[in-house]
């Protein structure tokens, strides 16, 4: 399972070996987190550790990546391709992502010290036909999530930029009227959106989202659901 994102990629994956006397494969171990770069089209992936096992390769086509698999530097390497497959029961996600800042004053260049907000969303969402009634579904759910919205965004652009904007109103409407503000390090806001696929198979998808917020005081909050 790989998720790329402005050329960087992370993920995980784990082994099957096949079953003596048994047409069915036999699942082997843990699964192992892999993270690495994209370069033009150059991929180079590694265990999360840094240890272990590392893969390089070719992304070709944009769904099909083909390469050497390498236990340890000094072993022998040995070719892989995969493809991009969701026949197991998986379904396919698209990653939109969105980042701005704004300067706390609107009416002069601001300073570069000066405070500000700034805000960095990632988004996945389901790449299902409209009408489906399980993208119908995810989309409300991804919405209630994310958003104080129970009904669905158009598309996926539009509810990202609804949360910028809600982030926006809601830093100005804080400080509108405070004498001085920038002299206050806590009027510096900071939201930060990310979304990942924790298991995506056998016709179970799960999600997990990231929610960091400062909006003043000693430190921010990270909720995960």
């Amino acid at each position: 399972d790989l998720f790329f994102i402005d050329g960087e990629i992370s993920g995980s994956y784990y082994y099957y070996f096949p079953e003596p006397g048994n047409k069915k494969s036999f699942y082997y171990g843990k699964t192992i987190p892999v993270k690495g770069i994209l370069e033009g089209n150059q991929v180079t992936l590694s265990e999360f550790t840094g240890e272990g096992s590392s893969f390089k390769g070719v992304l070709e086509n944009r769904n099909t990546i083909a390469g050497t698999w390498q236990r340890r530097p000094s072993e022998k390497s040995i070719s892989f391709n995969i493809a991009e497959n969701y026949a197991n029961g998986s379904l396919p996600f698209s990653c939109y992502t969105f980042s701005d800042k704004r300067n706390l004053n609107k009416k002069k260049v601001a300073e570069p010290n000066s405070p500000k907000a700034s805000i960095e969303l990632v988004l996945l969402y389901p790449n299902l036909p409209k009408g489906n009634q399980l993208k119908d579904s995810l989309e409300s759910l991804i919405t209630r999530f994310l958003y104080i919205d129970t009904i669905p965004f158009k598309s996926p652009e539009l509810l990202l930029e609804n949360i910028a904007f809600d982030f926006f109103d809601s830093y100005y409407q804080a400080t509108d009227g405070i004498e001085n503000p920038e002299a206050a390090a806590s009027f510096n806001w900071e939201k930060k959106v990310s979304m990942d696929i924790c298991y995506n198979e056998r016709n179970i998808a799960s999600l997990k989202i990231d929610k960091y917020a400062y909006t003043g005081g000693a430190h921010g909050i990270l909720i995960t659901q």
